[in-house]
């Protein structure tokens, strides 16, 4: 892996990380019933189902989609 690489890599993973924050914030206002850390791993969750995925613009909105709808569902999918 170049030095290239590895700068643009940290960069996508940062911004996807604020990203993921946001989609958790959100979220935690649709379903303030439920804790924040049942949402956290129901976001973190769908979103390591993307990691070997190599096209990422679309990675946060299906994440998002994904982690609602099991929020939507009851319990979590993705074990504490």
């Amino acid at each position: 892996m170049t030095a290239t690489t590895i700068a643009s890599t940290n960069i996508r993973m940062g911004r996807e990380a604020e990203t993921l924050e946001r989609i958790v914030a959100r979220l935690c206002l649709q379903f303030p019933e439920l804790s924040a850390d049942h949402i956290y791993r129901a976001v973190y969750g769908r979103y390591d189902d993307f990691e070997d995925s190599p096209i990422r613009d679309f990675v946060p909105i299906l994440v998002e989609r994904g982690a609602r709808d099991d929020l939507k569902v009851g319990p979590p999918r993705y074990p504490a």
